[in-house]
Order: C-alpha cells, then structure tokens, then sequence
C-alpha cells in the first residue's frame, strides 16, 4: 500500500521526501519521453573554441548557427540578432567590429544576444562557422 492510501495522521511522520520518492516510483508518468530529456547541444567543440576566444556560440537543436533577421520601427529598422552566446557578448562586439566593416554604434549588446544594424545573416553565419561554431 502507498503512502497516499494511508490517512494523514499517518502521513506526518514521513518526510516530504520520502513521499515525494514513493510517488514518483508508483507513478508512471515520472518518466519523461525521449524529446522532453534532451538539453541543448552543447559540443566540446564549443566549449574548447571558448576558451581560446572568450566567447562561444553554441548551436540550436536542429544544427543552425543561431543568427537571426528582424525588421522594427515600420521597416525602418534593419537588425541582424545572434543569440545562444557563451562566455562574454562584450569580447564577441569586439571580434565583430574588427572583423566587419560596421561602426561602434551599430553594434549593441542586449541581454542574451548582439544586434548588428543591417542585414548581415549570410555574412555571420559564414563568420561564425569560419571560427568553429
């Protein structure tokens, strides 16, 4: 018999833990499917390219650099978004401005990406892979 089918004077005595543990044995819905247990693509790849480099990007489940288009402000606005990044964005707006021909202002770092004013997808994807991405 499980703990749920004792009455609750029962019950108090047994740390939450335990519970917890009998229920999650008892039922089989703890197991998560194949899809749900996957993290994010991390390669060693990644990590090792890092380091030499104090930044990363690593790449999304289907295998794509994460380098992104978006149109704002009416079509005003032109942005192109990399996302995904490890270690410090700041090192990696500084490998952009060195590498392409972009001025100071048209490179920002906001939290969890780098926007780059214009399109220039191709042209980062091409970088990015260049470097081990």
């Amino acid at each position: 018999s499980t703990s749920l089918d004792q009455p609750p004077s029962r019950l108090i005595g047994v740390s939450l833990q335990q519970n917890v543990s009998r229920f999650l044995s008892s039922s089989a819905a703890s197991t998560l499917p194949p899809h749900a247990q996957k993290s994010p693509k991390l390669y060693e790849n990644d990590v090792q390219v890092e380091s030499k480099l104090g930044w990363g990007v690593v790449r999304s489940a289907n295998g794509n650099l994460p380098v992104y288009f978006d149109i704002r402000n009416y079509n005003s606005r032109k942005l192109t978004i990399i996302r995904k990044i490890l270690g410090d964005p700041e090192k990696l707006r500084e490998s952009i401005l060195r590498e392409f021909d972009v001025s100071v202002n048209d490179v920002a770092v906001r939290v969890g990406r780098v926007e780059v004013k214009g399109k220039r997808t191709r042209e980062m994807r091409e970088w990015l892979a260049s470097k081990g991405f």
